[in-house]
């Protein structure tokens, strides 16, 4: 809708080696939405090109790992390279929902559609490359 789809590539399942391509090939923002599999992906010792990488990634919890343990890691090798910032869901109520009623959903439908069941608080990390961070 916004005429930007020439600049936007989205991409399934990748090793790091793609994804050090990927975010190599300029300026990128990478929003990572990847179900458990933050821990696994996002480590700029195998994969360099994300400690000059705008991402803004979804926590999710990571085997027995916990949605605050996947963040911490996350802040921890991010750190010497990135400002970090944490944003945390807010509380939905029927209103963000209206444009639901469209779609033939009731008012007291949309309470339930707007909750994502997931019995802990939603968290993204924005990590915002330093300037003149560099590359090992």
């Amino acid at each position: 809708m916004n005429e930007v789809s020439s600049q936007v590539r989205a991409a399934g399942w990748c090793s790091s080696a793609e994804l050090d391509a990927l975010a190599g090939e300029g300026e990128a923002l990478l929003i990572v939405d990847i179900e458990g599999g933050e821990c696994e992906l996002l480590d700029p010792i195998t994969c360099p090109a994300l400690k000059r990488t705008r991402i803004i990634v979804e926590l999710h919890r990571s085997g027995s790992q916990d949605v605050p343990a996947v963040g911490e890691l996350l802040r921890q090798r991010f750190a010497p390279t990135h400002r970090i910032s944490e944003i945390s869901a807010k509380a939905r109520n029927s209103p963000d929902g209206t444009h639901l009623s469209k779609f033939g959903f009731s008012e007291g439908e949309i309470p339930a559609i707007l909750d994502e069941c997931r019995g802990y608080e939603q968290k993204w990390l924005r990590l915002q490359p330093m300037s003149g961070s560099k590359e090992d």
